[in-house]
């Protein structure tokens, strides 16, 4: 654990920083910004306050370290960008996130941390599924027609963001050290899936189908008891989820085949067939980050005022990055799939639904610089490091589970 009182304020900062994740421009203080932003500032305070004081800091990971190349490809990028101002934000933002990764890295040491931080992430998706549903008890919460959401949200990145904490929730649950605990997370599950319905989100409810295979493929973590209600809970909630969501919503999800064989996604297809034609232009180096509205709009014919994204986070990173950009970030990835391997069966199993959830839901949105892709990236190396075993050690699961140790490796013995 942490040993001073510097490495708890920061750990704390970093826990509120993400709780505030699926809020994020919900709550506001007049003067200072966001909640996540105030969080952000906290976690550069008192973390490099607490680095400074130790007098030492965590040799960083492969992931860390590939992830530091890809940013300073993004700060080059605007030595040759086509739009100055959008790479000079995105640098800032990069850079920002870059130093939220090294900080988690840092104080996140441990399986108990990493759970800590899943909970904090939990904690979010709760104030944010509570306000949801208001606004849709009340009539306000509107973004577009019949579709609802958090303030400041889009519903189509609010669905996406809840879709990647079910992974986190049920393995809360199938870890919890009570069962009372174990079925909060998992009725905290159902609400999630009830917001992501509300959004009306195509994408997200194929997030959503996808996260919730997690649960399948660790049914034989459960007891019997456990299988038996789980399985009575969930079609009882399938019958309230017909019956509660609105007509509106189901009529918009359906459509998702027709969209995909006969449509153009919201002109999803046309802006991607126009990121195809910028990228043959800048292939290597591409046309700068942040910087991929300015290359399709001549292409595209629209005013200036009219700047969409890729609505694709590869495209995205490919045309803004090129070639060499894109071969960093699949270099990135690599290495995630590395640390997967090293993991136990059930948390490589979560981390490996997680990135396919992860994966399904930015095919249709421009996700590289968001925070839930850093919480990601970051939080699962430094899982796979808190929960090495040894050889000689054996971690078992059944349907209870309680943390009985952790040694000077990090390592935290699990059993029944």
């Amino acid at each position: 654990m942490h040993n001073s009182v510097f490495d708890r304020m920061a750990f704390a900062a970093l826990c509120v920083f993400v709780a505030s994740i699926p809020v994020e421009k919900l709550i506001e203080v007049p003067g200072l910004g966001t909640v996540s932003r105030i969080a952000g500032l906290l976690c550069a305070a008192f973390g490099l306050l607490a680095i400074v004081v130790a007098r030492k800091i965590r040799r960083p990971g492969i992931t860390l370290i590939v992830s530091a190349v890809w940013v300073a490809w993004i700060c080059a990028s605007k030595y040759w960008t086509l739009s100055v101002d959008d790479t000079a934000d995105r640098v800032g933002t990069h850079t920002q996130l870059l130093m939220i990764a090294v900080l988690l890295w840092q104080f996140c040491t441990t399986a108990s941390h990493v759970r800590i931080i899943a909970m904090s992430y939990g904690v979010g998706i709760a104030y944010s599924a509570g306000n949801t549903v208001y606004r849709w008890l009340t009539g306000a919460g509107q973004v577009y027609y019949q579709r609802f959401a958090v303030e400041g949200f889009d519903p189509n990145d609010l669905a996406l963001t809840l879709a990647l904490g079910i992974p986190f929730l049920y393995w809360l649950s199938l870890t919890a050290t009570s069962r009372k605990a174990a079925w909060m997370w998992r009725a905290l599950i159902g609400v999630a899936a009830f917001n992501i319905f509300l959004t009306a989100s195509r994408g997200g409810v194929l997030a959503m189908s996808v996260a919730f295979l997690f649960v399948p493929w660790t049914f034989r973590a459960l007891g019997r008891t456990d299988r038996v209600l789980l399985m009575i809970g969930a079609v009882i909630a399938a019958v309230g989820l017909v019956a509660v969501v609105p007509a509106t919503s189901w009529q918009r999800i359906a459509t998702l085949g027709k969209e995909a064989k006969e449509g153009t996604l919201n002109s999803r297809t046309v802006i991607w067939s126009a990121g195809f034609e910028a990228f043959t232009e800048h292939p290597v180096a591409g046309v700068g980050s942040g910087a991929f509205p300015e290359s399709i709009r001549s292409t595209m014919g629209r005013p200036r005022d009219w700047a969409p994204v890729a609505h694709n986070t590869f495209l995205s990173i490919l045309v803004e990055t090129g070639l060499t950009g894109f071969a960093i970030f699949l270099l990135l990835g690599a290495t995630l799939i590395w640390h997967i391997r090293r993991m136990p069966w059930m948390e490589a199993r979560m981390w490996i639904i997680l990135l396919a959830v992860w994966t399904v839901g930015v095919s249709a949105l421009s996700w590289e610089h968001r925070k839930p892709t850093w919480l990601l990236f970051t939080l699962l190396p430094a899982h796979a490091a808190a929960t090495a075993v040894n050889a000689s050690r054996t971690v078992r699961y059944s349907n209870r589970y309680e943390i009985a140790s952790e040694n000077n490796n990090n390592e935290v013995l699990v059993t029944a």
